[in-house]
């Protein structure tokens, strides 16, 4: 994982919008679409080409709002109860697909996606998971391998930019 990225960073502190759930069993960890949208926007990526996905996406929704802005979404968590609760509960959302794979896993990741056909690929909360299980570098090179030239890694998390900005 020694290739060289440029990276476009952007930080800012989440309202706690996060850590509610609904009535439907979704759970929004970190922070909410509230907090977010106006940071994906000035991303101003390529609505039409982009391809977005959602690392560690859980039971959030953020993957049907990214659908607003990108023309398709994945969405992948190694947690199949996670893919299979969100297509029961939104099978209009044509735009999104969600799938089961282990993001730090370099075959299981090969087995669902391509090389390099991300233009975003979004952690909520994702890394802070992985620097806790000790696979951060491993997640990382997945995400290197994911992104397009050009891609977007957008980040959000709890912990301090003076952790992230090196591992990064």
């Amino acid at each position: 994982c020694q290739k060289r990225c440029a990276v476009r960073a952007s930080w800012w502190t989440p309202a706690m919008d996060g850590a509610s759930s609904s009535a439907r069993g979704t759970f929004e960890w970190v922070a909410g679409w509230p907090s977010l949208e106006a940071h994906f926007k000035a991303l101003n990526l390529p609505s039409s080409t982009t391809h977005a996905i959602d690392i560690g996406c859980g039971n959030s929704t953020l993957p049907l709002h990214l659908a607003s802005l990108y023309s398709c979404v994945s969405a992948l968590d190694r947690e199949e109860h996670c893919a299979v609760s969100m297509r029961a509960q939104h099978p209009q959302a044509e735009r999104v697909t969600w799938r089961t794979c282990d993001i730090c896993d370099a075959a299981s990741l090969a087995s669902v996606l391509d090389r390099g056909t991300a233009g975003l690929v979004v952690d909520k909360g994702t890394l802070d998971c992985a620097i806790v299980e000790h696979d951060a570098a491993r997640l990382l090179c997945n995400v290197a391998w994911l992104l397009e030239p050009g891609g977007v890694y957008a980040v959000i998390s709890f912990r301090k930019p003076e952790l992230l900005i090196p591992l990064l």
